[in-house]
């Protein structure tokens, strides 16, 4: 299987959205679509460690549009949108793989 990132940090709880740093748009779990009227509940994907790596995958969608997306991790137990992120990273996204990565730095926290 090919990942797109591993996440190696120790979180409880974790989960990510994308969202387009251009319009805010945020991608949907089920389809992968981009859309600006969403719920949370529909906007995030739980993480869980796969052994073999010893990390949390995560896979973004080929179908993404290119473009720079912010991916933000968090850790809470039940996902709402009163939580911060607790890390995150702007990527910049082709259509089907990152081709830059680099940290926020406390942008959303």
């Amino acid at each position: 299987m090919m990942y797109d990132l591993i996440i190696y940090k120790a979180i409880t709880n974790p989960y990510f959205r994308i969202v387009r740093v251009i319009d805010g748009a945020i991608m949907t779990t089920l389809t992968g679509a981009l859309s600006v009227a969403t719920t949370w509940a529909t906007t995030y994907t739980t993480m869980a460690v796969v052994t073999v790596i010893g990390g949390m995958p995560i896979t973004i969608p080929q179908g993404l549009d290119s473009g720079e997306y912010d991916l933000l991790i968090y850790d809470d137990a039940t996902p709402a949108n009163d939580d911060k992120p607790a890390f995150g990273f702007r990527i910049v996204w082709d259509g089907t793989k990152i081709m830059s990565i680099r940290n926020l730095d406390n942008v959303y926290v």
